[in-house]
Parts: structure tokens; sequence; C-alpha cells
């Protein structure tokens, strides 16, 4: 197996501008003319452009730059023998080429040649075997083919490769929904991917993944798999502890104290492993053991970070002060009537994850889970990241602002799930939003989840989060 580098340099889908041959004729400017025709490809005027690559390669017929992307012409505007027959081309004239064999492995996927797909993939990781998108593509059609085993490893590589790739995560879960039996299907993950060293990422987001979308047994085996790999992996200590209840003889908890004490740790990962082990003597009620080790991963973890409770007052106050005296003698005339976000908010650990969950097992709802995606579109808005600067400049013009924010945010939302009737938000600072909600989208349903504050406390005390809540850990 062909290991998967860490990085690539970041690219477009169709990428035109690779180091390639160009004319040489001076009479003619190719350079321009390229930049022109991209220009007019990325504007959507699709016609022009192809007359300015056709004018180019009247002059230069074997120009790899016009060739490829007239072939990307012919994939956008639906006619995929032609692009074929063009990338066809394009390959013969320059043979290292990814993005070529990727767009004509696209066009036979498409096409439902799902064998030439799955060359002209394997061409370009022979290529360039840090090319994400086409893992993400190998799954594709993998999945077609019904080879979940295959589809899951693909999925599995493209994360690995760029962790933030939302369409492979989704391909990930669905290709979980779809399989008929995952267990066998993992199972057999396990024969084609041998548990070694050079697997620890595979193995690591394939626990991941298994753990985010519910399939908790499956995702404890493959943690256990990761420790094989690297049995001093702090993360998947704390991972498994979060997953299991544990018993006085379980052999783990030893193991984890042994780790926790030894110099091959540093304080980051002892706040992981104090977490774990608190969590752990919690489950077999040694509750004075537990306190301690839970009380000294705060302390750890605290002593990174500086935050005063001054600021999260201030910026309360302003947000009342804002929609309190100053929003409220707004009147928006034009306002959506879609209803498709469902918004749950509230502290974390207070029972937000519990409600996403009962709502998506309707059919008719999809969980996007913690999305910061409405307020990076209000910051993106009003060009600032300061949550009270933001509301000051959407008090400027709230009925453009208002109505773009629920324009975007629900073209965005579409991006997570195009055919479902609801999708869920689970961001819980969207409760500093609630009057900006109310405002771009009056029909969204809104869902406070509240619990008992000492209970809810507590459980943030014990718990160490990936996200950033600066007033935990004290």
């Amino acid at each position: 197996m062909k290991k998967v580098k860490k990085k690539r340099n970041k690219k477009t889908k169709f990428q035109f501008n690779r180091s390639v041959e160009t004319s040489k004729n001076t009479n003619f400017d190719v350079h321009k003319a390229l930049e022109l025709g991209q220009h007019f490809f990325l504007e959507g005027n699709f016609q022009k452009a192809e007359q300015i690559f056709l004018q180019i390669l009247s002059q230069d017929p074997q120009n790899i730059i016009a060739l490829y992307s007239l072939s990307c012409i012919a994939y956008q505007t639906g006619k995929i023998d032609e692009g074929i027959k063009i990338l066809r081309k394009v390959t013969e004239l320059k043979s290292e080429f990814p993005d070529g064999y990727n767009l004509l492995g696209i066009l036979f996927n498409i096409k439902g040649e799902l064998q030439e797909a799955l060359n002209c993939y394997k061409r370009v990781i022979d290529l360039e075997p840090d090319y994400f998108e086409v893992y993400n593509n190998l799954g594709n059609v993998y999945e077609k083919l019904g080879q979940y085993e295959m589809a899951i490893l693909n999925y599995i590589n493209a994360i690995s490769l760029k962790p933030d790739f939302e369409l492979a995560h989704n391909n990930l879960e669905n290709a979980f929904k779809k399989n008929g039996n995952l267990e066998n299907t993992v199972d057999n993950f396990e024969k084609i991917v041998p548990i070694t060293e050079e697997n620890f990422l595979r193995y690591w987001n394939l626990a991941k993944a298994l753990q985010d979308y519910g399939y908790i047994q499956l995702s404890l085996k493959q943690f256990h798999n990761v420790l094989l790999i690297k049995q001093n992996h702090v993360s998947t200590h704390r991972s498994i502890s979060k997953l299991k209840k544990y018993n006085p003889d379980d052999p783990q908890i030893n193991e984890m104290e042994k780790l926790y004490f030894s110099k091959a740790i540093n304080n980051a990962d002892k706040v992981h492993l104090g977490f774990a082990i608190g969590k752990a003597y919690e489950d077999c009620k040694e509750y004075e053991k537990s306190f301690e080790f839970i009380l000294n991963a705060n302390k750890l973890k605290r002593l990174t970070y500086e935050y005063s409770i001054n600021e999260t007052v201030k910026l309360t106050d302003n947000i009342i002060y804002f929609f309190d005296r100053v929003f409220k003698n707004f009147q928006i005339k034009k306002k959506t009537s879609d209803k498709t976000p469902i918004f749950i908010l509230g502290m974390p650990r207070s029972g937000t994850s519990l409600v996403e969950q009962i709502l998506s097992s309707h059919s008719e709802v999809y969980a996007a889970g913690e999305i910061a995606d409405l307020k990076n579109i209000l910051f993106h808005l009003t060009n600032t990241k300061d949550i009270a600067k933001s509301f000051d400049i959407f008090g400027q013009d709230p009925e453009k602002v208002s109505n773009l924010l629920g324009i975007l945010y629900l073209k965005r939302m579409r991006k997570h799930s195009e055919d479902s009737k609801y999708i869920t938000d689970k961001d819980l600072y969207n409760f500093q939003l609630i009057g900006l909600i109310a405002f771009a989208m009056p029909f969204a349903k809104i869902i406070h989840c509240t619990r008992d504050p000492m209970d809810n406390c507590l459980s943030i005390y014990k718990n160490l989060f990936s996200g950033f809540h600066p007033y935990a850990y004290d």
C-alpha cells in the first residue's frame, strides 16, 4: 500500500496555472489570452471562454492549458463524451498531468464506466500521492461497486490528508449508513490495511468517524487498534474513556496511571490522561481519586491561557443593550420564510447532542453538527471578528445585512444537505445571535437546552473540550 503523505499544496478542482508549455509565437500573446479565457470560465461565461481557448488552439494546437480548459467547459456543460475525447488527447500529450486524469476519471464515473474511472484515479495517485480530492473520488466509485471497505479506506485517506474535507466526511458517513453489514466491512478494512505505524492516521480517523456517527463498539475496537500502533497515544486513551464504563480490574487504568507518572509525557498529555483517569475512577466509585486527577487536569489546562470573566460580562451587556435599546426600533421589511434551520443551543453538557440525535433520527432532519457558519457569515458581512463591533455595523444597515445573512446562511446550509426538509445547527454559542436569527430567519426554530446549573457546571469541570470554552477548567 502506498504511503499517504501528510500535506498537499492547496488547489482548486479545476486548476489552470500549472507549469506547462505554451506557444512561443510572439505575434499572439497566449498568456494574456489564457488569463482572459480563465476569467470568463470562472464567471460562468462558457461560450466566450470556449471561443478564446479555440483561438489559442488555432495558433498552438497542442497547448495543454487550452485543451484542458475546453475539457472543463465540456464537463460544466454536460458534454461528457466531448470532454473525454479532449482529455485523452491531453493525457497523450502530457502523460504526467494529475488534474487531467482526475477530470477524466470524473467523466468516466458520470458515464458509468467505473473501471475506466478507477484506472484514471489510480494514475493520479501514482503521479501525486497526496492529491486528497482523488481519494474521495475513488471512494465514490468503490461505493458504486459495492466495495464498501475500499470506499471507506479511500474516504479515510482523503480525511487523513485534509482533516477538514467536509465532502469526504459526508461521504464516509453515508458509506457507513448504506452498508448492510458495517461490522463485517470494518473487519475487511483490517485485512486490507495492516495495523502498522504508517497506517496510524487511517485507524485514528476511522475510529473517530465511527465514534462521531454513533458506532460505539466498532469505534472502541478501532481505538484499541490505534493503541496497538502507538501505545502511549494519550488522545486515544481519553477517547476510549468516554466510550466505556470501567471496573476496578480494568488493565487500562494501570496503563494510564503508569504513563501519567512517567517522564515520557508533557503537561498537555497529562491534561488528556488526567481527565481520562478521573473518569475511570468515577466509574469505579473511587471519587476522591477521581477528583484528584480531574482537579490537577483542570489546573494544568487553565495555565495554558488567560481569561477574565469581565470580558464575558462586557460582551453580554453589549448584546443586551443592542437588542433592548437599539435593535427593537428596526423593522425588517423583507424576511425569508424558509423553515429549514433548527438551531440547538445552550451550555456545553446541557443535552444539546441528545436533542440533535433525537431530531436527526427523523427522516426529514439532517444533523449538521457544531458548525460556525452563522457567525462566520456575520463576520464576513461586517468585516470584523468582534461580535460587539459586528452588531454596531449591522445596525447601520440592518435590512441589507439581515437579508444577506439569511440568504447566505441558507445557501451554506444546503451544502450540508441538498434535500433535507430541516437541518440542525448545534453551534452552542448561537445564543449570542438569537436576535439576529429572529430578524434574518424568523421562521427558523430555536431550541434552548437547559440543565440544573450545578449539574451542568460539574459536568463541564469533568470534561476536556475540543473547542475553546475559556470559562471552563476553574
